[in-house]
């Protein structure tokens, strides 16, 4: 039970570590992505921006040559700034799929605590429950030793007993043996003991 406990208590400890790191590691890419966001938004008004200018420019061609050099810069801005755009927009993609697979994760690192931890309070009642049927068992043994004992002890105090009435009654017939020889009129080494004739040995031989 107290490997079990333990083994609880280190399964909290680093459900509860893993939780935080997965807040961390959530709240670092939160920033990435309001970064990145801001970015986003900041390229596309400078490319709207640019795309003003250019079709400025365009306007204003018909009435200086020297608004094509500045049509021309204005274009590559644009191009430079969409290809930044893309860029943001992949990594603000790749970032959004980051958090997805931290998220899932997270999620999986939270089942897997749930299941040690639904399985080690599996283990700790199935021992409590082998325990308390061992200290049944236990007492239902000791109980029948007990009685065992006590029936045992019920019959060789049976036994004393009738080996004692047994004695008593052999010493009563020593006594009366002798009375009986005599009253049967013949000498008393010719009639049997009754000690002899129930198989109990010459009075007082127990």
């Amino acid at each position: 039970a107290q490997a079990a406990e333990a083994a609880q208590k280190e399964a909290a400890s680093g459900r509860e570590k893993a939780a935080r790191d997965h807040a961390d590691a959530l709240r670092v890419k939160d920033v990435l992505l309001e970064d990145l966001a801001a970015q986003l938004a900041a390229a596309r008004t400078a490319a709207s921006a640019a795309e003003e200018r250019s079709r400025g420019l365009q306007s204003a061609r018909a009435e200086a040559s020297a608004g094509a050099d500045e049509l021309a810069t204005a274009r590559e801005t644009v191009t430079a700034q969409e290809t930044a755009l893309r860029r943001l927009e992949e990594a603000l993609e790749s970032e959004v799929e980051a958090r997805r697979a931290a998220e899932r994760e997270a999620s999986e690192a939270r089942e897997g605590v749930a299941k040690r931890d639904g399985m080690l309070s599996f283990v700790s009642k199935e021992v409590e429950s082998v325990k308390s049927l061992f200290a049944q068992k236990e007492v239902a043994m000791e109980a029948e030793a007990e009685r065992k004992l006590a029936a045992r002890g019920a019959e060789l105090a049976a036994a004393h007993e009738a080996a004692a009435a047994v004695r008593r009654r052999r010493r009563s017939l020593a006594r009366t043996a002798p009375l009986l020889d005599p009253a049967a009129g013949r000498p008393a080494s010719a009639a049997p003991s009754v000690a002899g004739m129930f198989g109990w040995g010459e009075p007082g031989a127990g």
